[in-house]
């Protein structure tokens, strides 16, 4: 009985040897056949003569479109940055400041190191000047400093300044 045990485990692993030796031929004869065709496929140095002919004759074409396109695209221009000039705020009603007098206006809520350093280029200096801002004089420092539109009357700049007076 222990003979025909090892034979059945012999003839089980003699059968899917067979199958994996079958499978292979058959892979090795399908890739075999691939290989052959890519082989037939690369360019001989004939039609590789065809290609630069074709692409000689198509070239000053390309460059024509090339010129043409550059012809019609604006050269990107650095744009320089126009200096703030201070003549069309009403000093007189504002106040005068020197920067010996500065305030630290980043106390002011939507006032930011960036902002402050702009105000300070129109010459506004000092919470007083904020104070006594009028609506015409905020919509003149909005436009010099390039700052939002009504963002001084939303964040009371004008009593925030004030507050910080007093």
């Amino acid at each position: 009985m222990e003979n025909i045990v090892d034979i059945e485990n012999w003839s089980g692993i003699l059968e899917i040897f067979i199958i994996l030796f079958v499978a292979f031929l058959i892979g090795y004869g399908f890739g075999s056949r691939k290989k052959k065709i890519i082989i037939e496929k690369k360019v001989r140095p004939q039609e590789l003569h065809d290609i630069e002919t074709i692409f000689t004759e198509i070239k000053p074409e390309i460059l024509k479109i090339i010129e043409n396109h550059k012809k019609s695209t604006v050269e990107p221009t650095l744009e320089v940055p126009r200096p703030i000039q201070s003549n069309t705020l009403n000093f007189d009603s504002i106040g005068h400041a020197q920067e010996s007098d500065k305030d630290d206006l980043t106390l002011i809520t939507g006032i930011g190191p960036f902002v402050e350093e702009k105000l300070n280029k129109i010459g506004i200096y000092t919470y007083r000047q904020i104070s006594n801002f009028k609506k015409q004089d905020m919509e003149s420092v909005t436009r010099l400093i390039e700052y939002f539109p009504g963002r001084m009357e939303r964040d009371d700049w004008v009593g925030q300044a004030k507050n910080l007076i007093y």
